[in-house]
């Protein structure tokens, strides 16, 4: 369980690097209504994806998933 763990916590690590990369591509061109739409949900989802690594993160640290 603790690979897993890491592996979730490098996959939202990942992902959120992805997010940030959208993110400033929308925002270097012309900012619509619509690309404000697409800004927002990016940035709600790095702010998800920042919860998930710090909980992964701390899971992993505690040791949940260790049986050895």
């Amino acid at each position: 369980m603790t690979t897993l763990l890491a592996f979730l916590h490098h996959a939202g690590a990942f992902a959120l690097v992805a997010a940030l990369t959208a993110e400033l591509v929308l925002l270097r061109s012309e900012l619509t209504l619509r690309s404000a739409r697409k800004v927002r949900a990016i940035v709600h989802t790095e702010l998800a994806g920042i919860v998930l690594i710090v909980l992964f993160a701390a899971m992993m640290a505690r040791g949940v998933g260790f049986f050895g």
